[in-house]
């Protein structure tokens, strides 16, 4: 059966970026103790998306292996790199958190955009809930109340292990 969201709100691109992201996910995470942290285990403290990982503009340890814990931030980065979606940085709750957007974030805001016109999001690696990689309508009433209440966007992360991303884009490309 084909919920009501899959027939109305998305449409088959969404759909096929949110199998794609899933599959891509899965991938990585049979690699050891990969994707572990307050989507699946423990609870997030505040202004951190893995109990005990460092908040924005701290240092993080970098990653020299996939056996390490992976961190929403990195792993967003890295399916938005493999699938060619525009990553944002914000928080979800009191939560630091990174997301995806299924189409290109509208350069010019307007009042219309920020009320419902967000693009939809791909969330890789939800907080506090599972499935861990999921679709929500950001375009319709029923974005509330994802977008503003939930899924808030704030500046850039300037504490992303980037051979952890480049690590994980190859993974999911299997190179």
């Amino acid at each position: 059966m084909k919920s009501y969201s899959e027939e109305r709100i998305f449409d088959a691109e969404e759909i096929r970026l949110l199998r794609r992201a899933t599959s891509l996910v899965e991938r990585v995470a049979t690699r050891g103790s990969a994707t572990r942290g307050s989507a699946t285990r423990g609870s997030a403290t505040r202004g951190s998306a893995t109990p005990g990982s460092a908040t924005r503009g701290s240092e993080v340890p970098r990653s020299t292996t996939l056996e390490g814990e992976i961190r929403c931030h990195e792993l967003a980065r890295a399916v938005g790199r493999v699938l060619s979606l525009e990553f944002i940085d914000g928080s979800y709750g009191f939560v630091d958190h990174t997301w995806l957007w299924t189409t290109p974030f509208p350069k010019e805001a307007t009042e219309e955009t920020l009320a419902l016109g967000f693009p939809n999001i791909l969330d890789v690696y939800a907080v506090g809930q599972l499935p861990q990689v999921r679709l929500v309508s950001c375009r319709s009433g029923s974005a509330l109340p994802h977008v503003g209440w939930s899924y808030r966007p704030s500046r850039p992360r300037t504490d992303i292990d980037w051979k952890l991303v480049q690590e994980l884009v190859a993974e999911m490309r299997g190179t």
